[in-house]
This record gives C-alpha cells, structure tokens and sequence, in this order.
C-alpha cells in the first residue's frame, strides 16, 4: 500500500493498535517527523504496563522474549519498560529493535534514552553510535536533526560532552557528511489527510487553555497544577506526566529511575512546555511542578505581556545592559525575587527605578562604577563575582547602605586575600554574614562552590568561621584563603562537608585544616561535622539545549 492509502487506512481504523500500526506503515515510505510524531502519539494513549520481571535480569530476558514477533499494544509495553543500566544489555535490546525493522517509535524512543545521559564508557559509545547509526539508516531527519554538528563552545559545555562528542558523534559526521537524512515533505494529496489525523489526537485544546491559564492565574497554588495534570495525562500528553513525576520529586518520592524519565520527558519536550516565552528566553531553563521557575533572558526588550512570567521566580539577566525596573515592576512579574548575572550598569538603573522591594538574591557580575544609590531594597544575600579587591572596593564605595543579610563573594582566584577583605568590611553594620566561595561552574549548573568560608558577626569585631566543604575541595585554595585570615579575627570554626566520604578523607582534610588554623591562632572550637548528603536535597530540574 503507498502512502495515502496508509493514511486513509489510519483514518479509517477502528481500535488505536490499527491506526498506530497504519501510521508506522506510512512512516516507513514516508519518514517524515509529522508522521512520526502522530504514531508515537497514538501509541501512547495504549494504557499498558512495562514489562515486568523479578530482578532486571529476569525483566531483560521477558523484554527479549516479547520483543521477538511484538503485536499492537506489546511495543509500547517494551518502549515503557526502562532500559538497563549497562551497555551490554542496551545492545542486546537495540539488536533486537533492528530486526523488526525502521519503526518510528524506536527512533522516539532512543532519542528520550540519549537525554539521560547513559552509558558514558567506550562500551557505552560504542552503543550510541550504532543507535544513531541505526536512526540514520531508516532515513530519520528528525534523528539528525539531534545530533550536533559541532562541539558546542556554549557556557555549559562540559569535558566530558567534548570527550563525547568526538567518541560519539565526530565518526558520524565523517560518515554521514553531505548526506544527512533531510526533512520530507509531505505531498499536497496527504495533508488533509494528517490534518484530520492531528485534529482526533490533539488535547481539547479550549479546555486545556484555560486550565493553563488558572495556573498562570494562581502560580502559587498547586490544586491547578495538578487538575491540569490529570487532562494532559488523559491526553497521552507527556507534559502530564512530567508533571505528576515533578510532584512526587519535590516530596523526595523518585527513584533514581523516576529522576531519569523526568528528565528525558522535560529535555524531549520542554522547548513546547514555555507557554509563550520561547521567543523571550535562551532554551535553559529551571522547571518546578511542570512551569518554568528559573529563565535566562535573550533579548534586551523582554515582553511583559505573556501570562507565563506569573511563575518566575528566578531572572538570570545574561548579563545584558538593559532598563530592567519597567520590566520587573509589571504585576506579571511580582513572583520574582531574585535576579542573577546583573551588569552594573543594570544594578544601577534598577536601583533608581526599582521603588521598595524585597530580594531574595541579587548577583552582581563585574559590579563596575560606585556610582550605585542607596536602594529602599531589602537583600537576604547579594552576591558578587569578580576580583576581590575590586568587589571589596565597589561594596565599601558605594551608596549600598541597605541591611544585607549575607554578603558572599564569588571567586576563581585572589583566595589570600580573604583575610584582608574581612578586616576591612567587619566595621559595617549593616552586613549580616559574610561568604567568601569557590566559584564553581557556570550558570544552569545548580549554583554550590567547591568551597565556602562564612563568618558570623559575633560582638563588635570578631566572627566565627563555617567552613563548607560542598563537592571535591581544592584544598589549595581553600588552605590560602585561611592561611590569610587574621589572628584576632576568628574564635571558632566548624568544618561541614555535604560529601559522603571515608573516615580517611575526613581525617586528611581535618588535620589539614587544624593545621593551617592553629598555626595562627588558639581557636575556642574546631568541629568537623557531616550535613545532610546531598542525595537527600529536592533540586529543580534543569533544561539543557544539545
């Protein structure tokens, strides 16, 4: 049968496992991302089970064995069921996805697995060349489409995703070079024919708008969240799903399993789930109970007019130079109490327009001129990146006379000059705590230093001294910021570590530290405490662009 004949077939089928089945059909002599994207559709409104099993060797061998003549329903019970964690056995479940030939299901399928970031061994690499490989072959430009052509030279590209990508993707490329699969075009004789198609899978669209827009109505209230959770999920929406998953991880609830689908479901479709603001925001993004908590702007003229603003909380300004107080002051955007990567040149004109407020955060990059007035602001914490001297410089000349809970400093080097820093900015009474960090990684990493000093006022002059130990210390740096700390300046510190990490770490870093301190000082107190493990903590999940 050709492809309209396929279609026609689809329209006309009576249960879903005959229209996904006529759909794949016509994506196999058309592999268009339109037709795709219906028969996956379809087959997710099948109400299954993954496959089962007693232990995941017993799961792997029943997901084989009904892998080998699947029948309607029987794919989306072997696409739901979770894949292993070793390569080894990936292989065994992709061989066995090729013998039953181009399906775009699979190709779905495999894409959602390549966002949670498995297998990163040579095995591992092995397998996800023959994958895309595989996705190649069947004449997937949606699976091309995916694949970088490049090494992203973006903020948060990492090591290890260079060291990927040449394991990965460089020998595609060589292969594939000029002959990429490309997008199709559906003929003019199908369309009404998709259209019809579309128009029976797609949501009630009425209903499901205005279900978004009581959740932009009362961004604080999670009765909305999870009506419209339970509409999209009727729907065979993921961002139902998604949703439901982010609940139970915001309880503690997921298992590590659960966390990983999250995120495959959130990087598959989370560029659809910005309700407006993709024009307005670099596709990086902090999600919490399925909406947009944390954006990072990329445009100097952000449109206040989109409901969606009503759940940010968080504005990372990407450091541009823009009049950001007629933005922030609009009612969309009351939610925000933090803004982060703000110029100085923003800082000011903010603080000249910004009226009385209260931050939770403000980070400050490159704070430039003093030339800051006092603001009607209250700061629980006001970060600065940057030199030290000149951050030092720029907090003690300005105008900044509002109460600021926690004063923290952000640093890459300069760390002997800690001791000096504090000296000079104990005389101000309206700095709360002081915080001196290792600065870690770019933004969306989640933001914790290697490192951090905190000195608490504690009398007149003298401080006690926290020292966070929060991921693998550079003791280095860490041993010449306390190297510099002034004798008369701490009576006592704690050392707290979020690591789980053997006695013999503990011991070494200990007397390390005891070292360092009691060479300069007799000190009241030297603790070494284990906080709670970060295994425990509830963090947003992150958006990463490939």
């Amino acid at each position: 049968m050709n492809l309209t004949s396929q279609l026609q077939r689809a329209v006309n089928a009576p249960t879903l496992d005959d229209v996904t089945e006529a759909l794949c059909a016509a994506w196999r002599e058309l592999p268009a991302t339109r037709l795709a994207k219906l028969a996956r559709g379809y087959s997710a409104q099948q109400r299954v089970d993954a496959v089962a099993g007693g232990t995941a060797r017993d799961r792997e061998e029943a997901w084989l064995a009904l892998a080998v003549s699947p029948r309607g329903a029987d794919w989306e019970r072997l696409l739901r069921t979770p894949w292993s964690r070793t390569p080894k056995d990936a292989r065994r479940r992709l061989d066995a996805l090729r013998k039953l030939g181009p399906d775009p299901r699979v190709v779905g399928a495999l894409i959602e697995l390549d966002t949670g970031e498995r297998y990163l061994t040579a095995e591992g690499n092995r397998f996800w060349q023959d994958a895309w490989e595989l996705m190649l072959s069947w004449g997937s430009a949606e699976a091309a489409a995916r694949i970088p052509k490049q090494v992203s030279t973006a903020e948060f590209t990492s090591p290890l995703g260079a060291a990927r990508h040449q394991a990965v993707f460089a020998p595609l490329e060589d292969r594939w070079s000029g002959r990429w699969p490309r997008e199709p075009e559906l003929p003019s004789s199908v369309v009404t024919l998709v259209e019809q198609l579309e128009a029976r899978l797609a949501p009630r669209r009425s209903l499901l708008s205005g279900l978004i827009a009581s959740v932009h109505a009362a961004p604080g209230d999670d009765r909305p969240k999870l009506v419209l959770a339970d509409a999209l999920t009727e729907q065979g929406d993921s961002r139902g799903e998604f949703m439901t998953l982010q609940f139970a991880h915001a309880s503690g609830e997921l298992s590590l399993g659960q966390r990983e689908k999250m995120q495959r479901l959130l990087d598959a479709g989370g560029l659809s789930w910005l309700d407006g603001l993709e024009s307005q925001i670099s596709p990086v993004v902090v999600f919490e109970r399925g909406f947009a908590k944390e954006v990072r702007l990329n445009t100097r003229n952000p449109d206040p007019g989109f409901d969606a603003w009503r759940s940010i909380e968080v504005l990372n300004v990407a450091g541009l130079a823009l009049s950001l107080s007629p933005f922030v002051n609009q009612p969309r955007l009351q939610r925000v109490h933090s803004l982060r990567d703000v110029s100085g040149s923003t800082l000011r004109e903010l603080v000249r327009g910004g009226g009385e407020r209260r931050w939770k955060l403000i980070e400050v990059e490159g704070a430039g001129s003093q030339d800051v007035d006092a603001p009607k602001w209250t700061v629980e914490r006001l970060r600065i990146n940057g030199f030290i001297d000149q951050s030092v410089w720029w907090v003690t000349g300005t105008q900044l006379r509002t109460r600021v809970d926690t004063l923290e400093f952000a640093m890459m080097m300069g760390f002997e000059r800690v001791g000096p820093s504090v000296a000079r900015l104990q005389t101000y009474e309206n700095i709360g705590t002081i915080e001196f960090c290792a600065r870690p990684e770019p933004w969306p990493e989640p933001w914790r230093g290697t490192w951090s000093l905190r000195f608490q006022r504690a009398g007149n002059k003298h401080f006690a001294l926290t020292i966070a130990v929060h991921a693998e210390v550079d003791l280095a740096t860490l041993i010449a910021a306390l190297a510099s700390l002034p004798p008369e300046l701490i009576n006592t510190a704690v050392v707290t570590t979020s690591l789980r990490r053997g006695p013999a770490w503990r011991e070494q870093t200990e007397l390390a530290l005891k070292t360092v301190l009691g060479k300069q000082r007799a000190l009241e107190r030297v603790a070494f405490e284990l906080d709670a493990p970060l295994a425990k903590q509830s963090t947003p999940v992150i958006l990463r662009p490939r």
